[in-house]
């Protein structure tokens, strides 16, 4: 067995790789490297004050057990017109933001103060037509990863996924932390995020100004097969628009879907602010939806409906949901919500000022109790 202690340069790091991968098994110390876009340093990514400048090279010698930091600054993931790179998420390899770049501890950041921003204005800076397809990726991630205190912004997909795409991660949960996704776009699914086959967890993320035409923030899509987990906690959602689900749409049979403790305001969408249709289980807890508008003659803010093969169960618990419209004029559906099967549960709940209003915010169907709605529930 050989012990190998990265502690050269990048180019002696992959020597002396090569050398041990040619040797027989080998333990390599974890690493963590250091960019810094304004760093004059040698380069290494060793230290701060010798940090690589391109999270990019920084990715690309990292193995498992290692940790990027990156600091206050602007990254793209090319400096090519090649809209199909992205920043490739690797296995085992957790990325921290926010730094500015004298820290010696993740606990000593302040990522409100120091913005660390991977855009994907790539090509002309200001025209989002040739903006990278995708500004964050991860395939086939089979160990847990974290991603934390990032702004990811100015993704333009051909399809799905403009700010993060994930699919094929079923057996290594994602976790993407303090993360800020802003004006991305996708044209089919998944504006901010895009998920399939895989296990992804939202925590204290903020989903601004994302579209698509289904998912305008997040679409858990189907795409790939395979039952997907997603846990969305401590986010905040605004002005994301989508034909269908502005802030979630759903889409994936037998997927697990948790909402706990988020907020949802000012979304606007035709057809659906949340939309969850075909699940596993799904449990909207502990959330305020206020202030979002839908526009069609038959549109709710929140629709859940297990049509599909999933036939899961779904909880609507302990939330807000109050002042949200439907501009259409004389709409078809006047229910504001819509939870289709008679088996689901509204509980503790309050449910008012939500318009227009025909003496019932609520269709008829799930099973209701402890809960303060106007007009009642038929």
């Amino acid at each position: 067995m050989i012990f190998i202690s990265r502690t050269g340069s990048s180019h002696s790091q992959r020597m002396l790789l090569t050398l041990a991968m040619a040797s027989g098994p080998f333990l390599s110390k974890a690493v963590t490297y250091y960019v810094d876009a304004s760093a004059t340093g040698n380069g290494t990514g060793l230290s701060w004050a010798n940090a690589m400048t391109d999270l990019q090279e920084a990715l690309s010698v990292s193995f498992f057990g290692d940790e990027i930091w990156v600091a206050a600054g602007q990254y793209r993931p090319t400096a090519t017109i090649d809209r199909t790179i992205s920043f490739e998420l690797r296995n085992g390899v957790d990325l921290y933001g926010g730094f500015d770049g004298t820290e010696t501890a993740i606990d000593q950041r302040d990522i409100a103060a120091n913005p660390t921003t991977l855009n994907g204005d790539i090509g002309q800076v200001g025209s989002s037509n040739d903006n990278t397809y995708h500004v964050v990726r991860g395939d086939e991630i089979t160990s847990a990863i974290v991603v934390d205190g990032f702004r990811i912004v100015s993704g333009r997909s051909n399809s799905l996924g403009g700010g993060l795409y994930l699919t094929d991660a079923l057996t290594g949960e994602v976790r993407v932390r303090n993360c800020t996704f802003f004006s991305n776009h996708a044209p089919n699914y998944g504006g901010g995020v895009y998920i399939a086959a895989a296990k992804l967890v939202l925590e204290q993320c903020e989903f601004l100004n994302n579209t698509s035409s289904n998912g305008g923030a997040i679409n858990n899509g189907n795409n790939n097969g395979g039952n997907s987990t997603l846990t969305v906690r401590d986010c905040r959602f605004s002005g994301n628009t989508a034909y269908q689900g502005a802030c979630l749409y759903n889409s994936l049979s037998y997927a697990d879907l948790l909402i706990d403790r988020c907020t949802f305001t000012n979304n606007s969408s035709d057809v659906s602010i949340i939309d969850i249709d075909d699940f596993g289980s799904a449990r909207l807890v502990n959330s305020y939806i206020i202030g979002n508008t839908v526009d069609g003659s038959s549109s709710e803010v929140l629709y859940i409906n297990s049509f599909g093969s999933g036939g899961g169960d779904a909880q609507v618990v302990n939330c807000t949901i109050a002042h949200n419209f439907n501009i259409w004029p004389n709409p078809l559906q006047q229910e504001i919500i819509r939870l289709e099967e008679t088996d689901y549960v509204v509980s503790n709940c309050v449910i008012f000022g939500n318009t227009p209003y025909n003496g019932r915010q609520l269709r008829s169907g799930p099973i209701v109790s402890d809960c303060l709605i106007e007009g009642g529930h038929p």
